[in-house]
């Protein structure tokens, strides 16, 4: 089958030969089929194409044919696997195996030497000014907003406190009224104390609450003189055993009050003392008609405003947090 296949292509391609390998094709063609085909002279024969392409394919069919009868005489014989060599091929795969090595290794020193390069260049530039600029504004922006989302988290866990802190001591002031018949009245509530550094604010509410609630003291109440207790007048930041009948809250949180200097106060989430203020028949003092309790949180600017100023200019109390 490989001789009959291969026949026509090498007439063919005798076709596009020239010399004495084209002349013996075109011959063997011309001596195959001169007497079927009526051919008189080679020359005849080799001046007419439309001849020549015939004559290939009858000497492409006449070669086939003695190739089949040679490969039928031809005994069948089992050829054995032939045997290779490993030295031989060894050797015959050595230059391809070193040209490998060689190509691997010069593109690994080039990689090195352009990396090495670069970084030598870029270390020995440096930053430009506007590099510089553009990254220091960007931490400045980050840290910013960081610290904006900090402040405002911070603000809003001591307003929440604020808000349970003033729960608790209406709560213990519901429970000093059931014991005394009357809500506590400040001895001086225009007191003021500097509470930090250039801030100060009135004190006497939040002193009168302290002594109130907890008993530890009472010259910041205003009392009858048949109703003065025979304990010390001024506050310790403790209660001794003739105060506990007038313990109120026993257990006060050490957050929910302050001392500074000899002032013992309540304060609210922002260390701030609370402000308190009764209700006096007659007096409009007041915006509730018992007593009004609030917390100026982060007003900085109204910390000797009264909770009876609300009631002229309604935006002065709204950042504060209050009873009314």
């Amino acid at each position: 089958m490989f001789s009959i296949k291969l026949a026509p292509a090498v007439c063919v391609a005798a076709s596009l030969m020239k010399g004495k390998g084209g002349q013996k094709l075109l011959e063997f063609g011309f001596a195959a089929n001169a007497n079927e085909a009526g051919w008189h002279s080679f020359d005849e024969f080799k001046a007419n194409p439309d001849l020549i392409r015939a004559g290939w394919l009858a000497a492409a069919r006449e070669d086939a044919r003695r190739t089949l009868a040679d490969l039928r005489k031809i005994p069948r014989v089992v050829s054995p696997v032939p045997r290779v060599e490993m030295p031989s091929i060894f050797f015959r795969c050595l230059p391809l195996v070193l040209s490998s090595k060689f190509w691997i290794e010069s593109r690994i020193r080039n990689r090195l030497a352009c990396g090495m390069h670069f970084k030598h260049t870029r270390a020995a530039r440096g930053f430009t000014l506007l590099e510089l600029m553009v990254v220091i504004g960007i931490i400045a922006l980050l840290a910013a907003l960081v610290l904006s989302n900090i402040d405002f988290g911070s603000k809003m866990a001591k307003r929440r406190v604020t808000e349970r802190s003033i729960v608790a001591i209406e709560s213990a002031l519901e429970g000093y009224l059931d014991k005394f018949g009357e809500y506590p009245t400040p001895a001086n509530p225009d007191e003021t104390a500097e509470i930090m550094l250039g801030k100060s604010y009135r004190v006497g509410g939040a002193k009168c609450l302290y002594q109130a609630l907890r008993g530890d003291g009472y010259d910041a109440l205003q009392l009858e003189a048949s109703a003065t207790p025979t304990v010390t007048a001024a506050s310790d930041g403790d209660f001794s055993r003739d105060e506990l009948p007038r313990v109120i809250l026993r257990d006060l949180p050490p957050n929910l009050w302050r001392k500074v200097g000899s002032h013992y106060f309540l304060v609210d989430g922002f260390a701030q003392p609370f402000q308190y203020a009764k209700a006096v028949d007659g007096d409009k003092e007041t915006v509730n008609s018992t007593y009004d309790l609030w917390s100026f949180t982060t007003d900085e600017s109204n910390r000797m405003a009264k909770s009876k100023d609300t009631q002229s200019n309604a935006a002065l109390g709204a950042k504060w947090v209050k009873n009314w």
